[in-house]
């Protein structure tokens, strides 16, 4: 069914970190994931991804990354060819047709940003119609990467989907994602909306671990010492020890 639905396109997979990313994910509530992997060997089995996305509650898709023409692109594919060869020296034109003729898309990734530190500050991916969003709002990397990366996308009119990117660890999941109206179980869906630039790149509010209440000392109100008094007759001890009563002798004098 169709509804707003949060999705992060980008998430590296690693088999050591993995439950780590999927908790995360799932404590930022997100629908969907696409885990991405660099070799095709990596890719794990298709059926088993779909059953654990049922599982823990968030749709799983598998995508993979490589390097064409110096710029870092994204590949969504249908599982029948995670594994399938692709020609990277034919150029971006020619891997876009090849992934769609196979049902997948094709995204590019931060072409600013080279790696975490370092920006290609001449390099920019020019316009082209047929590439008309990019993944641009990611978690790490550089403020000016990020900056370019928008400047970059306003001038080509190309739209700008978030996602934990290539900088970040899986610790970091849950922090960017995109906002997409789909069915987050249906990957022809998801795909539709991401590629579209109908998606909505938003950063997420991490709920800190509320912090210990400790428990405030009550002051203890120190109690005033009422006045002594006398034995005989209920005068205080001050009344007691005043001046004696004035004698006949002193009235005489």
């Amino acid at each position: 069914m169709t509804r707003p639905c949060l999705v992060d396109p980008y998430v590296t997979y690693d088999p050591a970190t993995f439950e780590v990313a999927i908790h995360h994910a799932q404590q930022a509530r997100l629908d969907a994931v696409v885990l991405v992997g660099p070799a095709f060997e990596e890719a794990p089995d298709p059926e088993a991804l779909t059953a654990l996305g049922e599982e823990v509650g968030v749709a799983l898709y598998w995508g993979r990354e490589f390097e064409v023409d110096g710029v870092r692109m994204l590949s969504i594919e249908t599982p029948e060819h995670i594994a399938a060869e692709l020609d990277l020296g034919s150029g971006i034109e020619a891997l876009l047709k090849t992934v769609e003729a196979r049902g997948g898309k094709l995204l590019p990734v931060t072409p600013r940003q080279l790696d975490a530190t370092s920006v290609a500050r001449e390099r920019r991916l020019p316009a082209d119609p047929a590439l008309p969003v990019v993944v641009g709002l990611v978690d790490g990397g550089t403020r000016l990467g990020r900056d370019l990366e928008l400047e970059d996308a306003g001038e080509c009119q190309r739209r700008v989907i978030a996602g934990t990117g290539p900088f970040s660890d899986a610790s970091r999941v849950g922090r960017f994602a995109t906002l997409l109206r789909a069915d987050p179980l249906s990957r022809a869906s998801v795909l539709a909306q991401l590629t579209s630039g109908a998606g909505i790149a938003v950063e997420l509010t991490v709920d800190a671990p509320a912090a210990p209440t400790v428990a405030k000392k009550k002051r203890r109100r120190r109690r005033k010492r009422k006045p002594a008094r006398a034995e005989s007759g209920g005068e205080t001890a001050d009344a007691a020890k005043g001046d004696a009563p004035a004698t006949g002798d002193d009235d005489a004098s």
